[in-house]
């Protein structure tokens, strides 16, 4: 952004350089092509911008989606309808292939009201897709269609997330569980990408944030609670 005298301002982020670089192309290139250079590339995002954007993620992904498909339509003469389709269209691949292994690593029981799964059992994003699109196998769990309906795109309270930390903790047998199924179904893992993504949301949220329990019942949020949880190794 520019102030009145036309100075830039950062408001979001800044970078090392500035419309001077046309005269640097040099320093650029050199960069580029791996030669030594005093080139800084950077983009570095201003105090809080981070957790703001997180917080704004379910307004501003389909915003910047779509931008993005203009655009790139546009350079390459493509179909927008088609080329959104092809770019994001396949988000939320199925995941029932894993159905069994979760099944088997939560010992049969609903992660959220802990009962024995019967028939009608489902694979819930613990960080609700429209917060985060996370497929990889730490974010996923399985529940009864009941809870998980329940649940839909709250986040969760206290006590579930401290369950869902425990079960992803280092050297523990549930994380190992989580590591062979990940090698068995060749499905991702990024653990720390979600952790950070977790904390990123929960540690972000406004003092009066309600959060999911079970059923129709919500908790107030304990902000000194979550800050314990996720200092965790």
């Amino acid at each position: 952004a520019s102030d009145f005298g036309g100075r830039n301002i950062a408001v979001l982020y800044y970078i090392a350089w500035d419309e001077t670089i046309e005269r640097r192309r040099r320093m650029v290139t050199d960069y580029q092509k791996g030669r030594p250079s005093d080139f800084d590339n950077r983009v570095t995002l201003l105090p809080d911008v981070g957790g703001y954007l997180v917080q704004l993620n379910g307004l501003l992904r389909p915003l910047i989606h779509r931008e993005w498909i203009r655009m790139v339509a546009k350079i390459n003469k493509l179909e927008v309808s088609r080329l959104e389709t092809f770019l994001f269209g396949m988000d939320r691949v199925s995941t029932a292939r894993l159905r069994n292994g979760l099944v088997d690593l939560q010992d049969n029981s609903c992660f959220y009201c802990h009962t024995r799964l019967a028939r009608n059992v489902e694979i819930d994003h613990f960080i609700p897709w429209a917060r985060y699109p996370d497929n990889g196998l730490d974010n996923l769990v399985v529940a009864h269609s009941g809870c998980n309906h329940k649940k839909r795109d709250f986040l969760a309270s206290a006590g579930h997330i401290g369950r869902w930390l425990e079960r992803m903790a280092p050297g523990s047998t549930h994380e190992d569980c989580l590591s062979e199924l990940a090698q068995d179904q060749r499905w991702e893992r990024h653990r720390e990408r979600t952790l950070g993504v977790a904390r990123g949301i929960y540690l972000r949220l406004p003092r009066d944030t309600m959060l999911w329990a079970a059923g129709g019942r919500f908790e107030p949020l304990q902000p000194e609670e979550l800050t314990i949880l996720f200092s965790a190794p």
